[in-house]
């Protein structure tokens, strides 16, 4: 009964532990999903001004 409580305790523990680990992991990588949609934005939006420059400098004067 005593090692089974033992083996019970340490399974329990080791569940415990790995259930954090998959906490942080699941953080970690929202933060990365996060990040990386406003990169994208970011860049989106440089890419546009880009374009809209070039288009600019092609008109010719009025």
């Amino acid at each position: 009964k005593r090692l089974l409580e033992n083996r019970y305790e340490k399974v329990k523990q080791a569940l415990q532990n790995e259930k954090e680990k998959n906490e942080k992991l699941l953080e970690i990588c929202r933060k990365h999903v996060i990040e990386k949609a406003q990169l994208k934005s970011r860049i989106e939006y440089l890419e546009n001004k880009i374009q809209e420059l070039r288009e600019r400098q092609l008109k010719p004067f009025q």
